[in-house]
């Protein structure tokens, strides 16, 4: 039987916005003992330095001061470091993923974000989607976050209405995913049931027109009538919002489907992925 080898390589993140200006440099490139009021005596290695080898990730660079960023893009050309405080060259190999959630070529244009150091980072880039656009993602998300906190808050809820579900694809999401992840936490947190329900969501989301009156409509809804609309609802998920599929996978025609839609005042669209 053939070994199985498993190589592990270093993965360290740094949020270029969390930290003040003073500081980013020595936490990236490391410093001596004695480099400032409270190094360390010993001197502590950077972030660069953690990742040698491996990978280095870098979420809100567009948060970085322009003067650390000239640092930044030198150590990027010439694959050393020099600690804060020292003068020892010290050679890497990291490999640099950076992350944004602002128009980074508008902070480029506006002279927020230098135009080199853009351009020696945009060697392959990602776009993502923000939340609202993913409405698939926002329920495979919230139920991942639910099973996380009912563990680490020790409380035994296992699924969310369909009222819920629904608000939760309705929504903006101007926070994206730690948004959401609050959202969930606090509902788990502060539900007296197994399944959360619309009362453990915050205000907010009492105030959309949209989600009141569904809620109005699903009061009057009989238990029958409200297990089929999840039912619907879970199979446009599965089906990316396809009207065939969905009809299909649940079983009824699609003329039927078109009417339960209508009736339950479900919006097919919201649960197709969209594409560019």
């Amino acid at each position: 039987m053939p070994k199985l080898y498993i190589i592990t390589v270093p993965f360290v993140a740094i949020n270029c916005g969390a930290l003040p200006s003073g500081l980013i440099e020595s936490e990236l490139f490391g410093y001596e003992g004695g480099a400032f009021t409270g190094a360390k005596k010993e001197g502590q290695a950077g972030k660069f330095e953690q990742a040698n080898g491996g990978t280095l990730f870098l979420d809100e660079i567009a948060d970085m001061p322009l003067q650390e960023q000239i640092t930044l893009l030198r150590v990027l050309q010439n694959k050393e470091v020099v600690r804060v405080g020292g003068n020892r060259i010290i050679k890497i190999n990291v490999r640099v993923i950076a992350a944004t959630n602002v128009d980074i070529e508008k902070k480029v244009l506006e002279n927020k974000f230098r135009k080199d150091l853009f351009y020696r980072l945009n060697v392959f880039s990602i776009t993502i989607p923000p939340l609202r656009e993913r409405p698939v993602d926002i329920l495979l998300l919230a139920e991942a976050f639910l099973k996380r906190y009912s563990v680490i808050l020790n409380k035994d809820v296992v699924d969310m209405s369909s009222e819920v579900k629904e608000a939760l694809v309705e929504h903006q999401w101007p926070g994206n995913i730690r948004e959401l992840e609050n959202v969930i936490e606090r509902a788990v947190n502060i539900t007296r049931s197994n399944i959360i329900t619309m009362e453990d969501l915050p205000p907010n989301f009492h105030t959309n027109s949209t989600t009141t009156a569904n809620n109005q409509r699903d009061r009057k809804l009989s238990l029958i009538e409200q297990n089929e609309k999840s039912t619907i609802i879970e199979g446009l998920i599965k089906c990316n919002g396809n009207i065939s599929k969905t009809a299909d996978l649940i079983g009824i025609g699609r003329r039927s489907l078109y009417r339960r839609l209508e009736y339950y005042g479900i919006n097919s669209s919201k649960y197709r992925t969209k594409t560019k």
